[in-house]
């Protein structure tokens, strides 16, 4: 189990012990920038772009401020919004969105950025071992990143049912909640 929270799901990892898991990332987010991303979204600079995604990385578990990631990136607002989205539908990352049953009595607006796979975001924070994963600052978030992975591919199970945070307005989280 230990070694699940910092290597991920992805099932190559697991049924290959000898590969190397830091090439093995490396290749899936190369393939990713060279291969899928170009269907969904043009991008002009991949530097950029990896900067971004380990941006998002730092922030996993964190409210999605456009603003604050553009200014951390370099790259506008509108770019960030429109590298989000493709990150989102090819189903690199997830976005929970706030719970509220009135919008005029919304508590908090903004979602909140998961990693699909939380070992990808260990990754791109420079977690490669158990080590580095108990003593990481992002422990905390990367840890919900993994329970909030686990409740959604356990969700898939039980359509009509969505999953979403819970924010007081003094910013006491709450956790999951689900929808039926």
């Amino acid at each position: 189990m230990e070694d699940h929270l910092w290597i991920g799901g992805y099932p190559e990892l697991w049924a290959n012990k000898n590969l190397d898991i830091n090439d093995f990332f490396e290749s899936y987010i190369r393939t990713y920038d060279e291969r899928d991303l170009k269907q969904i979204v043009e991008v002009k600079n991949l530097t950029d772009f990896r900067r971004f995604i380990k941006v998002l990385a730092v922030r996993t578990g964190q409210l999605l401020n456009y603003r604050d990631i553009s200014n951390d990136v370099g790259v506008s607002e509108f770019t960030i919004k429109k590298w989000v989205h493709a990150l989102e539908v090819s189903g690199l990352i997830v976005i929970l969105t706030p719970f509220y049953l009135n919008i005029g009595k919304r508590l908090v607006k903004s979602p909140k950025i998961y990693f699909s796979d939380h070992g990808l975001a260990c990754y791109l924070l420079g977690i490669t071992n158990l080590k580095t994963w108990n003593s990481h600052a992002q422990k905390g978030n990367l840890w919900e990143n993994f329970v909030l992975m686990e409740l959604i591919k356990n969700n898939a199970l039980t359509p009509g049912e969505d999953i979403f945070f819970y924010r007081d307005q003094n910013g006491v989280e709450k956790g999951s909640l689900f929808d039926a």
